[in-house]
C-alpha cells in the first residue's frame, strides 16, 4: 500500500541516496544522473509516439514505471547536489508567480483571462506566502 504523504517522500528519497552509485567522482555521477535523465525522458517520448502515431494500446502503468524511472534520476540529481525538494518546488511556484505577473501586466483591463491570472496570482502568492 502507497502511502501518500511527505514521509513517503523522504522515505523514496533515502532509498534514492542508499542506491546512487557509489564509485563516481562527483562530475561522473552528475554527468551518469543527467544522461539517465534524458535517456528516461526519451523512453517516456517513445513510448507516446508509439501510443500517438503507431497506434500501440495506450497503458497507463507502463508510463508511469517511466515517469517513476525518470522521478529516480530526478531525485538522484537533487540529493547529489543537497538540495531541499521543498526549497526547489517553493522556488518554482514563485518563478511560475512572476510569469503569471507579467502575464496580467500586458493584458487588456477588463479581460476575462486577465481576472482569471488575477485569481491565480492571489492563489500563488497565498501558496508561497502561507497567508490564508
Amino acid at each position: 500500500m502507497m502511502k501518500n504523504n511527505m514521509n513517503f517522500i523522504n522515505e523514496y528519497i533515502e532509498d534514492v541516496k542508499r542506491t546512487i552509485p557509489k564509485d563516481l567522482t562527483k562530475n561522473e555521477l552528475i554527468t551518469c544522473i543527467c544522461l539517465g535523465l534524458g535517456g528516461e525522458a526519451g523512453e517516456i517520448l517513445d513510448y507516446l509516439k508509439k501510443t500517438v502515431y503507431h497506434k500501440h494500446q495506450f497503458n497507463e502503468n507502463e508510463l508511469k514505471e517511466e515517469i517513476g524511472d525518470l522521478c529516480w534520476y530526478l531525485f538522484a540529481l537533487i540529493t547529489s547536489y543537497d538540495f531541499d525538494l521543498l526549497d526547489i518546488l517553493n522556488k518554482n511556484v514563485e518563478k511560475r508567480l512572476k510569469r503569471k505577473q507579467r502575464s496580467f501586466a500586458r493584458m487588456k483591463k477588463g479581460s476575462k483571462n486577465r481576472e482569471k491570472i488575477k485569481l491565480e496570482i492571489a492563489r500563488l502568492y497565498e501558496r508561497i506566502t502561507n497567508k490564508k
